[in-house]
C-alpha cells in the first residue's frame, strides 16, 4: 500500500471533525479529499502513459490522461 500526503489544514480539519465532533469542517474536508483524489488519478494515468508496453497502449493512456486534466482530445505535443 502506498502512502498519501495531505495538507496540514486538511489534517487539522479531520482532527476537529473526528475528535471534537465539529461538523462545520465537513465541507472543507470533502472538497480537499476530492481534490486529492483527482490529483492521485491524474498521477496514476500519467504513470500508465509513461510505462505502457506498446505504442497503442501508450496512446490510449495518453488520451485518458489528457481527458482527466481537461485538454482537448486532439492535442499533441
Amino acid at each position: 500500500m502506498k502512502n498519501v500526503q495531505i495538507s496540514q489544514d486538511l489534517f487539522c480539519d479531520l482532527i476537529l471533525y473526528h475528535l471534537y465532533s465539529n461538523p462545520s469542517a465537513e465541507e472543507a474536508i470533502r472538497r480537499e479529499l476530492s481534490r486529492k483524489l483527482d490529483a492521485m488519478i491524474c498521477h496514476e494515468r500519467f504513470t500508465q502513459y509513461k510505462t505502457a508496453a506498446t505504442e497503442a497502449e501508450r496512446e490510449q493512456a495518453r488520451q485518458r490522461y489528457l481527458e482527466s486534466i481537461g485538454m482537448p482530445a486532439g492535442f499533441r505535443w
